[in-house]
């Protein structure tokens, strides 16, 4: 994702935890329901990665190497398992910021 895009959903997620504490949402409510979401992202970025290298790999020993291939499912697992933590990691730092304003200079700063 290039840094405008990052910086826009940074921002949006701000907004959002924001209005959800004015509303009357706790700490872990937010971090429980930010951190699901991370982990779903993280979980579908890691398998797509993974597919994605698995065919390139596949295609590449099989039609230009003329290798035998075969797949190791240990691969999947890691990517899977790289992107849950990258995406948790990135989204437990971003979260750590917005749930530490308050909810007034949040909503202030969103009109």
């Amino acid at each position: 994702m290039s840094h405008s895009a990052v910086g826009w959903a940074s921002s949006v997620e701000i907004d959002e935890v924001g209005i959800m504490r004015a509303l009357g949402a706790q700490n872990a409510q937010l971090r429980a329901t930010q951190l699901a979401e991370f982990a779903l992202t993280g979980l579908l970025a890691g398998l797509f990665a993974a597919c994605g290298a698995a065919g390139i790999g596949y295609a590449v020993g099989e039609y230009v190497l003329q290798l035998p291939i075969t797949l190791k499912p240990s691969l999947w697992a890691l990517g899977i398992g790289a992107g849950l933590i990258c995406s948790l990691g990135g989204g437990w730092l971003s979260l750590s910021g917005a749930l530490k304003r308050p909810a007034m200079v949040t909503l202030r700063e969103a009109t």
